[in-house]
């Protein structure tokens, strides 16, 4: 048809091998729209203007652009821009396979707000340090696609991640800002109707009870798929960014270096930990919104039989072991309430951890009643571990963070074992649930957590 809307496609070899992604300037992009500024693009497309003002339509709706805009459109959606107003900016365009054959979620991508099915907001104005940062790190795409290698794909995900990340937390701010004022007036129309604060209490009662029967009726997610979408990246970022730093201070202590050299080498092991602090704590509050949406089958469960479990699994992962472990269970009778899928995870990795560790001696899993609660001990007496260490045994730690040789990232057991408690506190029905550790009264260390009793 002579009328018809010019698609365009993503240029995938454009680099020689195939590329899902890559970042254009808008002065480039023009003189493919000399037919029509109308057209349709076939993969998502954000769109950074830095020079000139004028109107940038998608779908129905026409916004004026100006520098600090963002804009996005995804596939399928009729756009267009003033070409001869809007002097300069930048694409990031990207296919979603890039990133949902990395984190094996194929609606990632898609459940982002700018790029989800009904969006109401196509444009963002972005606060100048914001969005400095991220032309920088278009910038740094730019330099990484220059230096291309086939099947090495893993920093441009991760810095694609990350744009996307900030511009979801921009997104998110200027949503709880609206959410906050029509609380905020609903409230006050609430009360000036009603006028009796006990029945508003017991609407929220509902509601929220509401919504937790739909969190425990919907579909069962396991939680390593959650991790895998979060700690497969949080990997990469744990072991590239250290031992580069590494490197530069083996060429510090060299002395090999003029004093300008080690002026820059400082200055850049300067910026590469700040950047892999940033990049860790997005990555890692992404886990934990993820995990918040992981749903909790909520059951009373019975400690013997949660206890045998674990003496199952210990059995089995024990097979082969070169150390000789003497693993000892000391039920009590009793009920809980919480998790059973959660929980039994909660025990295989305390056992996963012990069994690491090539020591001869006992392991003993214990529990006893601590008031409303039921106190499980898990009790390694084959290491000794300072105060200190223990406190730091819930955190990331560098040191003890190691990869394995299939790409299985270990010594995350402790942090997993926090999170589980954490949603146990959160939706087990009774506030209270902690887990920490502290040093064995006759030798050892001893993790211990408390779980509501039914």
């Amino acid at each position: 048809m002579k009328n018809a809307i010019p698609r365009y496609n993503f240029y995938k070899t454009k680099y020689g091998s195939e590329l899902l992604i890559d970042v254009v300037d808008l002065q480039y992009t023009r003189k493919f729209l000399t037919q029509g500024k109308v057209h349709i693009l076939t993969y998502y497309d954000i769109t950074f203007i830095t020079e000139g003002e004028g109107e940038f339509t998608i779908g129905n709706r026409t916004h004026l652009a100006a520098p600090g805009d963002v804009f996005f459109s995804k596939p399928g959606e009729v756009r267009s821009w003033d070409t001869d107003r809007i002097g300069n900016g930048h694409a990031l365009i990207f296919e979603d396979t890039f990133l949902t054959s990395f984190f094996k979620d194929p609606l990632f991508v898609q459940h982002l707000p700018f790029f989800r099915m009904g969006k109401m907001v196509d444009k963002l104005q972005l606060p100048n340090g914001l969005y400095a940062r991220i032309l920088q790190l278009l910038h740094d795409i730019k330099v990484e696609i220059d230096s291309f290698h086939p099947h090495d794909t893993g920093i441009l995900r991760a810095l694609l991640y990350e744009v996307l990340m900030l511009l979801n937390r921009e997104q998110e701010t200027d949503h709880l800002l609206l959410e906050l004022i029509a609380r905020y007036v609903s409230i006050v129309i609430f009360n000036a109707v009603v006028k009796l604060a006990t029945k508003y209490r017991d609407i929220e009662v509902a509601q929220d009870e509401a919504r937790r029967a739909s969190w425990e009726d919907s579909l069962l997610h396991v939680q390593n798929m959650v991790l895998d979408n979060c700690l497969s990246t949080i990997k990469h970022e744990t072991i590239y960014y250290p031992n580069k730093i590494k490197q530069l201070i083996g060429k510090l202590r060299s002395g090999k270096q003029t004093e300008a050299e080690e002026r820059e080498t400082v200055v850049a092991i300067s910026e590469l930990i700040e950047y892999y602090k940033g990049i860790f704590t997005t990555l890692s509050s992404c886990a934990s919104r993820q995990l918040e949406e992981v749903t909790f089958r909520r059951a009373t469960i019975s400690v013997p039989e949660l206890m045998a479990t674990a003496g199952k699994y210990f059995r089995k992962v024990y097979k082969g072991n070169k150390a000789h472990i003497d693993f000892k269970i000391q039920p009590l009778e009793g009920r809980i309430t919480g998790d059973w899928n959660q929980l039994r995870f909660l025990l295989e990795n305390l056992i996963d951890e012990a069994c690491s560790v090539t020591l001869d001696g006992a392991v003993c899993l214990s529990a006893r009643e601590d008031g409303e609660f039921i106190r499980f001990l898990f009790t390694d007496m084959r290491r000794e571990k300072t105060r200190e260490e223990l406190n730091q045994l819930f955190y990331p730690d560098l040191s003890r963070m190691t990869a394995g040789e299939k790409g299985e990232l270990y010594g995350t057991e402790y942090l997993v074992c926090k999170q589980i408690i954490r949603d146990h506190d959160e939706f087990a029905g009774r506030r209270g649930c902690r887990i920490n550790a502290e040093p064995g009264k006759e030798g050892g260390f001893t993790i211990y957590f408390t779980l509501p009793k039914k």
